[in-house]
């Protein structure tokens, strides 16, 4: 994916460089004929962000089954995380989260546009670019929902990404 395509912020006629922006840009190349930038559309239209901090507990516990997320959905699901980009890299690799990775530095441009107030929090935004679940801390039955979300707008079958047999709590605060 390119550095275009992991752009995080709000989308405003001001800041080219949004999600939004991106893919509005990629929908009109797509109708235009460019059928080479479809898969980069869905992935743009249709996406959840993860939001974490790689120094909180929850989020390293939540860590397997949001690689499970990641995993089931390839290119619809983006990190954005408030630590550098080094040590993003460095989580990633060590919970197996193998979807792009974005720091969002202070003063948290991304978490304040969607409102984050704990971490992990996942946000499953739909085709129009509304918010279609949210997911605060680590919540089993609200990861399932927002995969299954997530499955209903990409038109596959919904992922489980935990049970009460994987050893997890059914919810942490984050």
């Amino acid at each position: 994916m390119s550095d275009e395509a992991l752009a995080v912020g709000t989308t405003t006629p001001a800041n080219e460089n949004s999600l939004g922006a991106i893919a509005r840009r990629k929908w009109e190349a797509w109708k235009a004929g460019d059928v080479g930038v479809m898969p980069v559309v869905l992935a743009l239209i249709i996406i959840t962000l993860v939001f974490y901090k790689v120094t909180c507990s929850t989020t390293q516990l939540a860590g397997p089954p949001i690689s499970r997320l990641g995993d089931a959905y390839p290119g619809a699901v983006v990190g954005v995380g408030q630590d550098p980009h080094e040590a993003l890299a460095a989580f990633a690799t060590t919970y197996a989260w193998r979807f792009p990775q974005v720091p969002d530095l202070a003063p948290y441009p991304a978490s304040d546009a969607y409102g984050i107030v704990s971490a992990p929090t996942v946000v499953v935004v739909d085709g129009d670019g509304r918010v279609a679940d949210v997911v605060e801390s680590w919540d089993r039955e609200g990861v399932n929902r927002a995969s299954s979300t997530l499955a209903a707008l990409v038109r596959e079958e919904p992922a489980i990404l935990s049970d009460p047999g994987d050893g997890l709590p059914a919810f942490k605060p984050g």
